[in-house]
């Protein structure tokens, strides 16, 4: 038997670990039981770096705990993308307390790859599952159960409850029957669809009798325990029993890399708790891209010293490629000619190009990171740096005499960025191991008090803003610290919302010959979006401009001179055309001419124009409202920036980055699916 109680091994970048445990209550409340409760949590998942964890008897009324309370929010902070999902007996009960239920939680790459949820139909409270989806249309359905005995509360309110709900209940069938039919329905389903299968948590039952009722029933329906198939016996994993009634099943296409028992001395809970080891590619085939998405920018115009540093290595670009005088030279020849020639409009994109460029290299040395849940601070950020600097060193010495092995000059740039000051040279792996375990060990303490290097943070803050208008350290402090306030109580609200994370298109309702059905394979995806789009975008076929009459006067893209004499009242309609048609032809060739209107402006006015818009949003391609936000009025790039938006308006020119764009399509409602309502 094999115990993991070895944290400073460290795991391969292609293994998934999942755990599976009995909590025996989920911990609420902040008294001293519960908090140590949470902190044995804490420590299980994070020391040894759990992918997935299954939950059983979390015993609670998730709809009458308060939110501070929720497992939710209690590990929201341990992870980015945390997600629980959990289980319980639905009923009418007002009480925090109910017996039984069970939990699923993932995170980061467990986060990204799930495609699919659901819980047990009954709303008994039995198990709930996810579905994971890899890029070669793998899928694993992971299935956290927990099966109470007889002599148990939660058993006897479940067969209460069942019988209300079910309509015939035969008096043969009992609880335990009803408990493996339904779950053999689920594995069924999922099985039906292709998927990989795993259930796992607390059967309380003898899992070491190959002869009894749970290990019968998992070997009927094509599942075999995969612990015992490596150990042959388990050890009790009930402080005060003495069979393994704890397990994991799965379908004969999963294979472990390596499973383990804890013991009761490092377990949450009074029972031994279970990690296994699945190589990605097993679990969800060729993996999704789940890497945190690049920051689109750096620069910041509500940190002076960011903003003030952008602005600095901005003009120093611009005046070392000379683009502040090459786009004057190209803005004078637009004001005179109104047209670019080919080689002007050449040069037009090589100076964007370069603008473009320049940005980012000035936003590349802003030196603010922001990722994660963990408030940003000076201190965080190193604390952060150490940890990917000896993960680089690492990756080095384990990759050498490979051609993907990290150089020395990225690691020298990542120390610089981080202000590195740790040990560079290392005699062996384990010495670098041993570096990094000590560094990730740091981190995570510094992380229950992230939040007041967060307020010395901002006080600096408060003090830049301060030497700039002088209103008062402590009037600057007060407003960043309600911005702060808002941003999180918003993040409360979204979250309450289901809004908290954004989900693309994964699957379609398709019309199967009468029947709605879904499906999930990409190439039909497309297709059917296609066609639905294909519907809209020949809408106005029906419409009168595009009649047979209209059409032949007007050609099928539009004779613009025509369009011109048409609009004057030069031209005479069909007498025989729509009403209505006649109704706006008659209204828009008796408008009020006007002359033409100066359509230039300076460049004090195009940054201003910019100062009450959204630093998130993007304005011309590669440039961040945030990067406007951070110019002077009077610099060169500001200049640069605005005469390039102003030429194309000037000559009619459309630039080559102007004229690609992104058609994506997202659910208009949670339940509706069909592609014509994307």
């Amino acid at each position: 038997m094999s115990n993991n109680n070895d944290n400073s091994k460290q795991k391969d970048i292609d293994i998934w670990s999942i755990c599976i445990g009995n909590i025996n209550s989920f911990p609420t409340g902040n008294n001293g039981t519960n908090q140590y409760k949470i902190d044995k949590l804490y420590e299980f998942l994070k020391g040894k770096d759990i992918d997935m964890a299954l939950i059983s008897e979390h015993n609670r009324n998730l709809k009458q705990v308060p939110y501070s309370e929720q497992p939710g929010t209690i590990m929201k902070r341990w992870w980015q993308q945390t997600i629980v999902r959990a289980s319980f007996l639905e009923s009418n009960n007002k009480s925090v307390f109910e017996p039984g239920g069970t939990m699923i939680i993932t995170h980061s790459r467990s986060t990204a790859h799930t495609c699919a949820s659901g819980s047990d139909n009954q709303q008994l409270g039995r198990w709930n599952f996810v579905t994971l989806k890899g890029k070669q249309e793998t899928y694993t359905t992971i299935i956290s159960v927990y099966r109470p005995s007889r002599t148990q509360e939660t058993y006897n309110r479940q067969v209460a409850y069942s019988s209300k709900r079910r309509k015939t209940l035969n008096s043969i069938e009992t609880q335990e029957s009803l408990w493996f039919s339904d779950l053999g329905n689920l594995i069924n389903e999922q099985r039906e669809k292709g998927h990989h299968v795993i259930v796992a948590g607390d059967f309380n039952d003898n899992l070491n009798d190959a002869n009894g009722m749970t290990r019968t029933f998992m070997r009927n329906m094509g599942l075999r325990e995969l612990l015992l198939e490596k150990y042959t016996n388990g050890p009790a994993t009930y402080v005060r029993g003495t069979n393994t009634i704890d397990g994991v099943f799965a379908t004969s296409s999963i294979q472990i890399y390596d499973g383990k028992y804890s013991t009761f001395e490092h377990s949450p809970s009074d029972h031994r708790w279970i990690t296994i080891d699945i190589p990605e590619n097993i679990l969800v085939g060729k993996s999704r891209d789940d890497k945190i998405p690049p920051l689109l920018r750096k620069a910041t115009s509500k940190v002076p010293s960011t903003k003030e540093q952008f602005q600095l290595e901005l003009d120093k670009q611009v005046v070392t490629h000379k683009l502040h005088k090459k786009t004057t030279e190209l803005y004078e020849i637009s004001l005179m000619q109104k047209h670019l020639s080919p080689q002007q409009q050449q040069t037009y994109e090589l100076i964007e190009d370069m603008m473009q460029r320049c940005v980012k290299s000035a936003d590349r040395k802003c030196r603010k990171a922001r990722r994660g849940h963990v408030p940003f601070s000076p201190f965080q950020k190193k604390l952060m740096g150490n940890i990917i600097v000896l993960k680089q060193i690492r990756l080095r010495w384990v990759l050498k005499n490979h051609k993907n092995r990290p150089r020395t000059r990225i690691i020298e740039r990542m120390k610089k960025k981080y202000n590195y000051d740790g040990k560079e040279i290392f005699d062996s792996l384990e010495g670098i191991d041993k570096a990094l375990c000590s560094a990730i060990k740091t981190y995570n303490e510094f992380k229950i008090n992230a939040s007041q290097s967060r307020y010395g943070y901002l006080v600096e803050i408060a003090h830049e803003y301060n030497d700039q208008d002088g209103k008062g350290v402590q009037h600057h402090f007060k407003i960043l610290l309600q911005q702060e306030q808002s941003r999180e109580y918003f993040k409360r609200i979204r979250y309450c919302e289901g809004k908290n994370k954004g989900k693309g298109v994964d699957k379609v309702q398709i019309d199967n010959e009468g029947s709605p059905t879904i499906v999930y394979e990409k190439s039909i995806i497309e297709q059917e979006i296609m066609r639905a789009n294909q519907n809209k975008l020949l809408q106005a076929q029906d419409t009168p401009l595009c009649g047979e009459q209209l059409s032949i006067l007007l050609g099928e893209q539009g004779d613009f001179t025509k369009w011109e004499q048409i609009l004057t009242g030069r031209v005479a309609l069909p007498n025989d055309i729509d009403e209505g048609l006649f109704i706006w032809y008659n209204y828009i060739t008796r408008l009020e001419r006007h002359p033409p209107i100066d359509i230039t402006w300076t460049t004090e006015e195009y940054i201003n124009s910019w100062a009450k818009m959204n630093e998130n949003k993007t304005t011309i391609p590669g440039i961040q409202v945030a990067h406007i936000k951070c110019l002077e009025t009077t610099s060169l790039s500001a200049d640069v920036i605005s005469k390039l938006a102003l030429i194309p308006l000037l000559t009619g020119y459309s630039p080559e980055t102007w004229r690609k764009g992104i058609d994506s399509m997202i659910p208009k409602k949670v339940a509706d699916l069909r592609p014509e309502k994307l």
